[in-house]
């Protein structure tokens, strides 16, 4: 073979440079259906070739607007895929940017080549995905960091603006001590499985206005209280402790592992996590900043919503039935779903202004995250309210269910990593 025939051969097989672009407005993320080119069928983003000369910057500007009409601003490096599409013979290396809609109407610009362009949010992203686009959502990408991938950002900065719009209803709420629910069933169980000594150094995760901070803190705890909503971080400052030393409040995101471990490896003989791991996208950054902070013999407590109970289906139902000549009233809890439920937006009192997003988990994945990232469960409790709570005025509710425990309280201490979480059917990779 002559020298330039072989270099012809060898550039015709060599990867080509793309760029795909994700344009975010909001929550939502414009995606384009593929036509007449290699991923026809399948959902993408804006994209293309990079030019002679052209920056990535201004190529994912320019193809935006050439596709779909859209301008941007703030654009900037996101990552790389390595992307080989076996049945087309290609492979790309595509540079990934990211920008926020600056305006235009989206339309179909490239008709041969897209056959519809629109808004999605990110929890209902059409499929099938473009190549490109699934690996970098399943996070295999350079450089191989442990940031959240891209769809879980925009989810967590979405619930970090709702809990921000409604802090003063939840401050109002709970008030200083925690409203009923988590002073007669949360609360105890909690402190039960820390068995806080005084002086210890605990760190309470998703403090909200304090209500478990200030507790600890009357308990004889050192306390660091972190949350990822400024507003709800001022609430609780605002409403000071009535003893123990001061708490030091912080703006931390509970699914930033290296911001939470930036806060003490090794520091702290206490941490505990109180009703926030379904409010969250993903739960893998803390398990593993929770190892990192944890003491020698340090122990992690969380408490949750059951998620065999109380997640995002529960249908309360009541039955009336005759008993012996006695008209006798039973509650209970319908549920449809539990190995594979997407995530909802759902209210979380009566009377919230804004509803925001719960992640199910059965539990085997709330627990394999933990148990992957080398934290053994050591003690276990699930409160239920009793006979002697009842509210006959309210029979469709947890305190008239005392054989069903709405609240999962679990311990966690360090353990040797030595597996790997178990998995079921995926409902979308976050």
């Amino acid at each position: 073979m002559s020298g330039s025939l072989e270099a012809k051969v060898l550039l015709a097989k060599a990867p080509r440079v793309g760029v795909g672009i994700i344009i975010t407005k909001g929550d939502q993320v414009l995606l384009l259906r593929r036509k007449n080119v290699h991923g026809a069928g399948s959902w993408s983003t804006p994209g293309g070739h990079l030019d002679f000369g052209e920056s990535p910057e201004a190529c994912a500007i320019r193809e935006a607007k050439e596709e779909t009409n859209v301008t941007l601003s703030n654009v900037r490096f996101r990552a790389v895929t390595n992307d080989f599409f076996a049945a087309e013979g290609k492979h790309y290396i595509t540079l990934w940017l990211e920008g926020e809609y600056a305006g235009g109407e989206p339309t179909v610009n490239a008709a041969y080549e897209m056959a519809e362009v629109g808004w999605f949010a990110w929890d209902t992203l059409p499929e099938p995905l473009f190549l490109p686009l699934q690996q970098l959502l399943d996070g295999n990408h350079y450089p191989p960091e442990r940031a959240l991938p891209l769809a879980a950002q925009a989810l967590n900065a979405e619930g970090r603006q709702l809990w921000d719009q409604k802090a003063a209803f939840w401050d109002t709420l709970h008030g200083d001590e925690g409203n009923a629910f988590h002073r007669r069933l949360v609360a105890p169980a909690v402190e039960r499985l820390l068995a806080l000594q005084p002086g210890e150094r605990v760190l309470d995760v998703a403090c909200g206005n304090g209500v478990m901070a200030r507790r600890l803190a009357v308990m004889g705890g050192r306390v660091t209280a972190v949350d990822f909503s400024p507003a709800l971080i001022e609430k609780a400052q605002q409403r000071g402790q009535p003893a123990g030393e001061p708490i030091q409040y912080g703006v931390v995101d509970a699914t930033d592992e290296e911001a939470l471990a930036a806060l003490g490896e090794g520091q702290f003989e206490a941490i505990v996590c109180t009703m926030a791991l379904m409010d969250m996208p993903v739960i893998a950054p803390l398990y593993r900043a929770v190892r990192r902070l944890l003491a020698e013999n340090g122990r992690f407590v969380f408490a949750t919503a059951h998620p065999a109970f109380n997640s995002t289906n529960p249908v309360f139902v009541a039955e009336m039935s005759d008993q012996g000549g006695q008209l006798v009233t039973t509650t209970a809890v319908k549920i449809n779903a539990y190995l594979s439920i997407p995530p909802v937006k759902a209210a979380g009192a009566v009377g919230e202004p804004t509803p925001h997003t719960y992640y199910h988990r059965p539990l085997h994945q709330l627990l394999g995250e933990a148990f992957a990232a080398g934290l053994v469960l050591d003690a276990l409790e699930e409160p239920a309210f009793t006979a002697e709570d009842a509210d006959r005025q309210q029979p469709l509710s947890w305190s008239s269910l005392w054989q069903i425990p709405p609240v999962l309280v679990g311990r966690l201490i360090r353990g040797r990593k030595t597996c790997t979480p178990m998995k079921s059917t995926p409902t979308r990779s976050l």
